[in-house]
C-alpha cells in the first residue's frame, strides 16, 4: 500500500512538473488556470530577492507582466564608483523611488554574475549583459511589460532630476511618438 502511494504521488508530480514546463514566459500572457502555479513558483521560491524591493530577472519579468508595469533594469557593479553613487545618491532620492514604486518593476543584473536566469532565456546574468549589448557601468535599460526592449539606456551616472525626466518618458509611453529632447 505504501509502495502504491509513493508511485502515484511520483506519477503526480512528474505530470504537473510536465503540465507547466513551458508556462513561463515573459512574452506572453499566461492563461489564468496558469498564473497560481506561476505566483507561487516564481514568487514564493527559497531564492532571495536581490536588495529590498529589487528583484531578480525571473521575478521581475513576471511581476511585470502581472502588473502591467514598465521594468527598470540597473546594470551595476558592487566595485564600481559610479555604481554605487547612482544607488546612494539618485536611487535613493525620494521622488525616484516614489515613481520606480508606482510605475515600475526593478530588476538588479550583477554584470559578473554567475546566476542562471530563467524566464524565456536560459543564461547566465553575465550572458544577459552582452545579450542587451551594455559595455560599461551603470546601464539602465527599460522593458515594457511583456518584457521588451524600449527607448534607449541610459549609459552612466545620471542625477536624480534627469532621471526622473526619462522616467516620467518612459511611463508615460512618450517614447512611442516622440524623442526625449522633445519631452
Amino acid at each position: 500500500m505504501k509502495l502504491q502511494n509513493k508511485l502515484i504521488s511520483a506519477i503526480s508530480t512528474i505530470f504537473v512538473a510536465l503540465s507547466f514546463q513551458n508556462t513561463v514566459k515573459a512574452e506572453n500572457v499566461t492563461p489564468k488556470s496558469d498564473l497560481k502555479y506561476l505566483e507561487t513558483k516564481v514568487l514564493y521560491s527559497k531564492k532571495p530577492i536581490v536588495k529590498e524591493d529589487w528583484y531578480d530577472y525571473k521575478r521581475g519579468l513576471f511581476l511585470a507582466n502581472k502588473q502591467n508595469k514598465y521594468v527598470f533594469m540597473s546594470f551595476c557593479l558592487d566595485d564600481n564608483s559610479y555604481c554605487n553613487k547612482l544607488e546612494s545618491k539618485t536611487y535613493n532620492d525620494p521622488r525616484i523611488k516614489q515613481i520606480l514604486k508606482e510605475k515600475f518593476i526593478k530588476i538588479k543584473i550583477d554584470p559578473k554574475s554567475e546566476n542562471r536566469i530563467s524566464a524565456n532565456k536560459n543564461m547566465l546574468e553575465k550572458e544577459l549583459t552582452k545579450e542587451y549589448e551594455i559595455e560599461g557601468y551603470p546601464t539602465i535599460a527599460f522593458l515594457n511589460p511583456q518584457g521588451k526592449l524600449v527607448s534607449g539606456s541610459v549609459k552612466g551616472f545620471v542625477d536624480s532630476n534627469k532621471l526622473l525626466v526619462i522616467l516620467k518618458y518612459i511611463s508615460s509611453e512618450a517614447y512611442k511618438t516622440r524623442k526625449l529632447n522633445n519631452f
